[in-house]
């Protein structure tokens, strides 16, 4: 039976949401996935119209050929699949496994007046996440809060030399706040103490199934106290500007 006029019409809106949801890309071994589940949303709608899949598919795999880089010492990990979800929740991102997950809330709320700004925080944080896909780390143990700083601090290292940092150094905290304060602080140590300092403590890390601040010592001669404390004097007390 010829199908009609509207049922051809809805057959091929169909098509086209499903290409909007969903989109594959292969190379390196590695098949990327784009799915926006938030295609309703304001921000699921101007990742799609601003962005687009492939532009943040040519962003994955510029961070994974980055972060195989800066992880040399360690044979680069397989990973046969990774996929973005786009979704209508809160918060900015978080990774499970390979399976990154994105805030559409987020995405419509940063930046929004200012394209370069916002393409470049998108971008920025699809660097923090993909570390988490190939860094070594005991997953299990996260609840230890050095640990867990560290694991943030790395993903924004990585995130920081690749150049799409978006925040201000600053004094004060402690060492394993993760994020912004531990990877300054990791970019310090590599820049004084020990050159490739990042990719050395990851690689101590996935040779042993539990974490200890003797990494620090090991790799440095320093402890880890010792090195903030310095690192924290060589700050002036208003240091508001990115690193170079």
């Amino acid at each position: 039976m010829e199908a009609r006029p509207y049922m051809q019409a809805a057959i091929i809106c169909i098509l086209v949401v499903f290409c909007l949801l969903s989109i594959n890309f292969q190379v390196s071994g590695t098949t990327y996935s784009i799915e926006n589940k938030a295609l309703n949303t304001p921000g699921g709608q101007r990742l799609q119209e601003e962005l687009g899949n492939r532009a943040l598919l040519y962003a994955l795999e510029n961070a994974r050929a980055f972060i195989v880089e800066a992880f040399s010492l360690d044979k680069s990990r397989r990973v046969d699949h990774i996929t973005v979800f786009v979704e209508d929740v809160d918060g900015v991102a978080f990774t499970r496994g390979s399976d990154i997950h994105l805030s559409a809330r987020y995405i419509a709320q940063f930046s929004p007046r200012n394209w370069y700004v916002w393409k470049r925080e998108i971008t920025g944080i699809m660097y923090h996440e993909m570390t988490h896909v190939f860094q070594n780390t005991d997953r299990d143990n996260l609840h230890d809060v050095y640990l867990r700083g560290v694991v943030e601090g790395i993903a924004d290292f990585i995130r920081l030399r690749a150049g799409y940092e978006s925040w201000k150094r600053q004094r004060g905290g402690k060492w394993y706040d993760g994020y912004t304060t531990t990877a300054f602080f990791f970019d310090w140590i590599d820049k004084t103490q020990i050159r490739s300092f990042v990719n050395r403590l990851n690689h101590k890390m996935g040779q042993t199934s539990s974490w200890t601040n003797d990494f620090f010592l090991q790799i440095t001669k320093r402890d880890v106290e010792t090195l903030w404390q310095e690192y924290q004097r060589s700050l002036p007390k208003a240091e508001l500007y990115a690193t170079s």
